[in-house]
């Protein structure tokens, strides 16, 4: 049994173990409903490695500190990226991306010289969408800057 196979079967029975089915209109069809649109995002989901060279970087650069970056590069080359960075594919320029969030991974692995891939999904998104993105990613913050 492949692994998608294995999580819809365990989600599935989740959504249902032990009810009788669901009358239509109610809320457990909409439960389940939303529990297969959830594993299909999450199947449909894949990281990448992409070369840092490929990826624009043109927002505003408020806390960005380059001497900071060392302990995040170090940590990067012995443990590897554990979070994926965000990035959309550029609007006009095939092969090339802007970057969502996670710039100071980004910059991390621009200034080592062991690691040469950063791993990032691709999301298709507008520029209203890309800020909100990263207002989500950034709210857990706490040195939030004015940007």
């Amino acid at each position: 049994m492949t692994t998608k196979k294995k999580r819809m079967t365990m989600l599935d029975g989740l959504s249902g173990a032990g009810h009788t089915p669901p009358a239509p209109g109610s809320s457990m069809m909409s439960t389940n409903r939303a529990l297969r649109s959830a594993r299909d995002a999450v199947d449909s989901h894949q990281v990448w490695d992409l070369d840092p060279d490929t990826i624009e970087d043109d927002r505003i650069a408020d806390r960005l500190d380059v001497s900071d970056m060392a302990d995040l590069r170090d940590a990067i080359e012995t443990n590897g990226q554990t979070v994926p960075i965000l990035v959309r594919r550029h609007p006009t320029t095939p092969d090339r991306y802007l970057l969502v969030y996670g710039r100071r991974r980004l910059q991390a692995i621009r200034n080592s010289s062991k690691v040469g891939t950063v791993r990032a999904l691709i999301a298709s998104m507008g520029e209203d969408a890309a800020v909100r993105a990263q207002i989500s990613e950034n709210m857990a913050r706490r040195d939030l800057s004015f940007i």
